[in-house]
């Protein structure tokens, strides 16, 4: 069995690279579940499938105030528009990224900082949600 280390993990964007070196993490598929019956049944309950949940995307890393991958995600959470070409890479060569069927959108839900300490690495992260879709291995 094989690992994969996380030094050449990235996320990219259509307009660049967003971090080199970034810690990102996808929540992963969920499934609505809705109760059927009566709530006077005395046998054991049963249920429906309810929709998918496409999940929740974590980033963080290193903030630039010069690269433009950084400004045009916060301009997609500012002006609720959907995140273009998200790639959340791996290694050198595999990645995650939308589904193409169903077609998944990203949008950003939240951006967390910038935030900077004593140590003057200056760091931002951003929370996004998967719609219409989910997250696929691509590559």
């Amino acid at each position: 069995m094989g690992v994969t280390g996380g030094i050449d993990c990235k996320v990219v964007v259509t307009s660049g690279t967003l971090f080199q070196m970034a810690t990102w993490n996808y929540s992963g598929l969920t499934r609505d579940i809705i109760e059927k019956g009566n709530a006077f049944q005395d046998e054991n309950k049963t249920f429906f499938r309810g929709a998918l949940n496409g999940g929740s995307i974590t980033i963080h890393g290193y903030y630039d105030s010069a690269a433009t991958p950084v400004a045009t995600v916060i301009a997609n959470c500012i002006d609720d528009t959907a995140v273009a070409g998200l790639k959340l890479y791996y290694s050198s060569s595999g990645y995650w990224g939308p589904s193409t069927s169903p077609a998944a959108s990203i949008f950003v839900e939240s951006v967390d900082g910038p935030s900077v300490d004593a140590n003057g690495v200056a760091e931002i992260g951003f929370t996004m949600r998967v719609r219409d879709g989910y997250l696929d291995k691509l590559a």
